[in-house]
């Protein structure tokens, strides 16, 4: 297995993949979105034997924070491994590649909406703990599953805050 940057070829079967591993077709379409908005700022591919096992796609979000002060960051959203290949290290090892590729760019944060104790391994805590919400989540459904990895404090604006997504989460 290899994981490497996402490429134009690798679109088609991205999508069967999100749509298997997905009940609707929404993570499917919302990457197809954030293409077409510029916004997949690091789209990497896990390939065993000439075909695509496993995606992680990273786009902007933005913090913004008490005083109206903000900054970007940058939202894991989605990931997926095809069903037979779970449970083997796939993800992990697509996470851990990102974030190391990701650390060069120097985010002040990462966000991503997800399981807690699957994305707490790689750092991610609960935004709550930083006095952070998604916006979209105004009644404060998704708890702790709403995460950050915040790699510069300093950077973060203080909360209280909000995380926005790129505009083309929006519908989905």
């Amino acid at each position: 297995m290899q994981i490497r940057p996402a490429e134009a070829g690798d679109h088609a079967a991205i999508g069967r993949l999100l749509r298997g591993a997905f009940p609707t077709d929404a993570e499917a379409r919302l990457v197809d979105s954030l293409r077409a908005a510029d916004a997949d700022s690091l789209e990497l591919v896990a390939e065993d034997h000439d075909a695509v096992i496993g995606m992680v796609l990273f786009s902007p979000v933005e913090a913004v924070g008490a005083g109206k002060s903000s900054a970007i960051g940058l939202g894991l959203a989605p990931l997926a491994v095809v069903e037979t290949r779970q449970g083997r290290g796939i993800g992990s090892a697509l996470v851990d590649s990102a974030l190391e590729f990701l650390a060069a760019l120097d985010p002040p944060f990462f966000a991503v909406l997800g399981e807690p104790d699957y994305y707490a391994r790689f750092g991610f805590e609960p935004a709550s703990g930083f006095d952070y919400r998604w916006d979209a989540d105004v009644e404060n459904q998704a708890g702790d599953a709403f995460r950050l990895l915040v790699r510069d404090t300093n950077r973060l604006p203080k909360g209280p805050g909000i995380i926005r997504y790129h505009r083309a989460f929006s519908g989905f």
